[in-house]
């Protein structure tokens, strides 16, 4: 079988830059001094990030490019009926296509074209795309239509921060960092842990931005990713804009504690009689509000969004009028949300007090006994009863 074009293309760049490496830093190594092609010098980010076959494939060979307008039969019309259709090998669709249906009926209508598209603002591959979607969907069947918007917000949270922060091989990929292409590979970063977080909460109609930032650290400034959520729940009575990282609560940060009758100690490192706290039990960067952003993220810095919003308005939302305390739930009113997200994410009623007693631990260093957190529990469940008769 031939070559594509796009393979070729892709062959080509791919081992220029794999001997050479940035064009831009190395251009002497090039061509033998002779000037060096605008492709080698524009793709060499993209062979970085990991997504340099889906650039080729949607600008540099011949294709057809069209919109999708929600329209699946539309779409494909437009697509056969273009005069080059015949003469082309990548299909561009410039925007996003977020319906399953319409994904795979557009891949088996041409097998043989290369097709190329958006999901949720990635350029990627069809079948990636279509990878992507069965994970969002099935992250979305996890939660339930009934709960309340912080229930679901809470449970798309120990979603994202269940994974185990991976580091790609290659420093900038899109591996790391991207839905469609984490769905094929276990790496994942701080923006990969966002990523999914905002993906499933704007598929759950709530709004959800990713934020990105500048950490200080010791030795190099790092960049980093958190949300921020737009939440209107009158179940909790929690309306506002609030901050959530779910990859400094992720399930390689676990802890190790004990607790022995009143005595309750944490450790890093695994010591004997001591046990590790289970994976979702972190919440310590979970529902930070606006103005207790900088006693939670002290060495966080230039954050902004990227959509069309005022990154000064964010400065000034993130680091004005704070206050010098964290502002938490309410204990019984985080209980209940504990409550009623762990039994929907599978818990058993017996786990619950021993679960509820280490989130407080090792969290906030709330040394609750199990005795008050079963009492608060009994609490919850009979004015869920008397709730349930009064709407009966």
């Amino acid at each position: 079988m031939s070559e594509s074009l796009t393979d070729k293309y892709y062959r080509v760049l791919s081992e220029f830059y794999k001997k050479y490496g940035d064009p831009k830093e190395f251009a002497e190594k090039y061509l033998n001094g002779e000037k060096i092609s605008e492709k080698i010098l524009q793709h060499y980010d993209n062979y970085k990030l990991g997504i340099l076959k889906e650039v080729i494939a949607a600008g540099l060979v011949p294709k057809i490019q069209v919109h999708y307008t929600g329209d699946i039969d539309e779409l494909i019309n437009t697509i056969i009926n273009n005069p080059n259709f015949d003469n082309v090998e990548s299909i561009f669709i410039p925007n996003d296509i977020n319906n399953l249906d319409h994904l795979k009926l557009l891949k088996n209508r041409f097998p043989n074209k290369n097709i190329i598209l958006n999901y949720h603002g990635e350029l990627c591959f069809i079948d990636n795309a279509i990878s992507a979607k069965y994970m969002i969907d099935y992250y979305k069947s996890i939660i339930d239509d009934d709960l309340s918007p912080l229930e679901k917000i809470t449970i798309a949270y120990d979603i994202a921060k269940s994974h185990n922060y991976k580091y790609s091989n290659v420093k900038e990929s899109m591996e790391s960092r991207y839905i469609t292409k984490m769905v094929n590979n276990d790496n994942i970063v701080c923006s990969g842990f966002a990523k999914i977080f905002e993906t499933i909460l704007k598929e759950l109609g709530i709004r959800c931005l990713e934020l990105s930032l500048s950490l200080d650290d010791d030795e190099e400034e790092l960049g980093h990713a958190r949300n921020m959520v737009i939440i209107n729940d009158d179940k909790y009575n929690v309306h506002g804009l609030f901050v959530f990282d779910p990859t400094f609560d992720s399930a390689d940060k676990a802890c190790y504690y004990r607790i022995d009758g009143d005595v309750f100690q944490k450790s890093k490192e695994k010591q004997e009689g001591y046990k590790k706290s289970d994976s979702l039990s972190l919440y310590k960067y979970f529902l930070i509000p606006t103005y207790c952003y900088e006693k939670r993220f002290n060495s966080s810095r230039d954050e902004k969004v990227d959509v069309n919003f005022d990154n000064t308005r964010i400065q000034s939302i993130l680091h004005t009028n704070q206050i010098d305390e964290i502002v938490n739930l309410p204990d019984m009113t985080f209980v209940k949300l504990l409550y009623t997200t762990k039994l929907a994410e599978g818990y058993s009623r017996k786990e619950l007090p021993g679960l509820i007693q280490e989130i407080f631990f090792v969290n906030y260093d709330n040394k609750y006994t199990l005795e008050a957190i079963e009492e608060a529990i009994n609490e919850i469940e009979q004015s869920d009863k008397e709730e349930m008769k009064m709407s009966a």
